[in-house]
């Protein structure tokens, strides 16, 4: 699984997050590192045409992979924008099901199409408009993982951390049964002030989630879900394994009580001492640990699986790349304490 690390100084710009991204999943070196941009413009404003920030040149793409078998189409968005008065920057995370003749813009009918004005998903009792990924305009660490199916991001914002995930996770059934399990989740639909309630490794909450159900259906709202979270199971119960090492756990998503499909590369660690940023090695690999927001209770952290081969570091980044690798959805033992 491809991966790098580092900082960007800026929210935006050839400094910036986005930047970042591109750089490294769009640079035509091997599997997860092959993404290709369908889209790439300044944000627009709900209308679809008019810059929404004409100033700042914030910026919207859409990125395509083909999957594994070279013949899929995996389209996700990612569409920067900020209200400073709110003391809000961040991204529109999206999702889609298909390649229209021409793009409007990244608020398209083919996808999730609740594009609000830009602030407001920070607004004070609501819950509508697209999943996000909450940033700052000023330092920020990240972490990317990047497969041909999906691409994982988890950014350090002061002391806290947030992760969106976008793409494709394991089905529970054949091709033909559910086409395209394509999951698309934020950390929230706020800004930075946003960081109470734990619920697991992602929020299920309004806003912050869609998925492509079997029929093709975008669901959204609290209705779907991602397990283990709060209040699941007895977490004490679970924290040591009788070997004495700690659990990692498969995320599974839920939704109207249908269960759809696993996460790739990203697990629910039990453990009894947690700390983000921390490396727990396991038979099946090595995986990184983070912490959902500020929050430090056992079931609001994530496990991302790592490969530690390979590695190449710059000045500003360590990349690994590898060939592909699938990860079993059964449980994982790890030598954590």
């Amino acid at each position: 699984m491809p991966q790098t690390s580092g900082s960007c100084s800026a929210f935006s710009g050839a400094n910036g997050l986005l930047q970042a991204l591109i750089d490294f999943c769009c640079a035509d070196a091997g599997p997860g590192r092959d993404w290709t941009l369908k889209l790439d413009q300044n944000s627009k404003g709900s209308d679809g045409i008019t810059d929404a920030f004409p100033e700042d040149n914030l910026r919207e793409v859409i990125l395509k992979n083909t999957g594994l078998s070279g013949n899929e189409q995996i389209l996700i968005g990612i569409r920067e924008w900020k209200y400073v008065a709110g003391n809000a920057w961040g991204w529109d995370l999206n999702g889609y099901l298909d390649v229209p003749s021409s793009w409007a813009g990244n608020k398209n009918d083919t996808g999730f199409t609740s594009y609000d004005s830009t602030w407001k998903h920070w607004a004070s009792g609501t819950t509508s408009g697209l999943p996000i990924l909450q940033l700052f305009d000023s330092t920020m660490y990240y972490w990317i993982y990047s497969t041909k199916e999906r691409i994982v991001v988890i950014v350090k914002v002061g002391s806290s951390y947030f992760a969106c995930y976008l793409g494709l996770g394991y089905r529970l059934g054949s091709p033909s049964e559910y086409p395209f399990p394509l999951l698309v989740a934020g950390s929230w639909f706020g800004n930075r002030s946003y960081q109470a309630g734990g619920y697991g490794p992602v929020r299920p909450i309004a806003g912050s989630f869609f998925v492509v159900s079997p029929g093709n259906l975008f669901r959204t709202g609290s209705t779907p879900r991602v397990i283990p979270m709060q209040g699941d199971s007895d977490n004490r119960a679970i924290d040591v394994a009788p070997n004495g090492k700690g659990l990692l756990l498969p995320c599974y998503v839920l939704a109207d009580g249908d269960l759809l499909m696993s996460l790739q590369g990203v697990y629910a660690p039990r453990m009894l001492s947690m700390q983000s940023e921390d490396l727990y090695e396991a038979a099946e690999g090595d995986f990184r640990i983070f912490q959902q927001a500020a929050e430090t209770y056992n079931y609001s952290f994530m496990a991302v699986q790592e490969e530690t081969e390979e590695t190449t570091t710059t000045e500003d980044a360590t990349t690994t790349t590898e060939e592909e690798t699938t990860t079993t959805e059964e449980e994982t033992t790890t030598s954590g304490e």
